[in-house]
């Protein structure tokens, strides 16, 4: 077994799973509007200056979402090159992808 490959997919499940757990949060606290309309950016910035606390859980979540999905794509990629022998691997690393890019389409 591939102890590095099957490490880095506990890690990015439990990365996944926070997202949600996130996500959750944001529609519970009604923090949707957190950060504007002005996404990647939050109000325009980087970063944001003395935020309130919707921005806080809003911009975590953009955060953490976006490195979890960077995870994902590397998951992807690594799956396909170690487990190309698998048959399955070539179209669960396509559709994992593809969720990540278009999720909110």
């Amino acid at each position: 077994m591939h102890k590095g490959l099957k490490r880095f997919g506990v890690i990015t499940s439990l990365g996944v799973l926070l997202v949600l757990i996130q996500g959750a949060l944001v529609t519970n606290t009604g923090s949707g509007e957190g950060c504007g309309q002005t996404w990647p950016l939050c109000f325009g910035q980087v970063i944001p200056i003395d935020p309130p606390p919707e921005t806080v859980i809003e911009f975590s979540h953009r955060l953490i979402a976006g490195i979890v999905g960077m995870l994902v794509i590397l998951m992807a990629i690594w799956s396909w090159r170690t487990l190309k022998h698998l048959p399955e691997t070539k179209s669960l690393s396509i559709i994992s992808v593809f969720m990540i890019i278009f999720k909110d389409c």
